[in-house]
C-alpha cells in the first residue's frame, strides 16, 4: 500500500525516502510533534528530581524520627 501511494505521488520506488507509510513518518527523527511531548517529559523529570524527591525524602526522615520517638509506647486495645 505505501509503495502504491509513492507511485501515485509520481515517484519511483527506491528513488527517495518513502514517507507514504505512517510508521516511517512517525519514526522520522524530524517529526515536529515530538518537541512538545519531549519538553513535557523533561520538565516532569526536572520537577521530580528538584522538588518531589527531596520532599519525599524529608517526609521519610521526619516519619522515621517520629517512629523512634513513639517506639516504646504501648498500644491499648486491639490493633486494626
Amino acid at each position: 500500500m505505501p509503495n502504491r501511494a509513492h507511485e501515485i505521488a509520481g515517484k519511483k520506488i527506491g528513488e527517495e525516502k518513502n514517507y507514504s507509510s505512517l510508521n516511517d513518518m512517525l519514526t522520522s527523527p524530524n517529526l515536529p510533534n515530538d518537541t512538545f511531548p519531549t519538553g513535557c517529559t523533561l520538565l516532569l523529570i526536572k520537577k521530580l528530581l528538584k522538588v518531589t524527591i527531596p520532599k519525599v525524602l524529608l517526609a521519610n526522615e521526619y516519619l522515621n524520627k517520629k517512629a523512634k520517638r513513639f517506639a516504646k509506647v504501648v498500644e491499648i486495645g486491639a490493633p486494626i
